[in-house]
């Protein structure tokens, strides 16, 4: 997984081959600005994963959920229309833990509190 800048593809298949070939459970972080291309693939992977007992964290960059664009400000073509502003409300009406990022050390304190959570903490 790389940055694609506006209109980010998943490899749904790499994501579902990890899920299925990976015997202990695992914690993921999911760092987007919801711009993703193939959202609702996405979307049935994430909860594939979830649902195998895998833990996942969704981190959305910008502003407060549900995302709205300021008056007046419409995307740039280049996203043509796949920019799911719902998508981090949808994951956490079904339970997973969703955090608004306005501020890049609030990804650092999170991913070391999940972390710990997930792993029983650092030695």
């Amino acid at each position: 997984f790389r940055y694609q800048g506006g209109g980010t593809v998943l490899d749904v298949a790499t994501l579902d081959k990890l899920v299925d070939e990976r015997k202990d459970r695992f914690l993921a972080f999911l760092v987007t600005d919801s711009a993703i291309a193939n959202v609702n693939e996405v979307e049935k992977a994430i909860l594939r994963l979830v649902d195998a007992g895998n833990y996942l964290v969704h981190f959305h960059i910008g502003s407060q959920l549900p995302y709205q664009l300021p008056p007046g400000i419409q995307l740039p073509p280049q996203f043509g229309g796949f920019f799911d502003k719902n998508l981090p409300k949808r994951l956490a009406d079904k339970g997973l833990d969703v955090h608004v990022l306005s501020n890049p050390a609030d990804l650092i304190g999170l991913s070391v509190k999940y972390t710990e959570r997930f792993y029983g903490g650092l030695k």
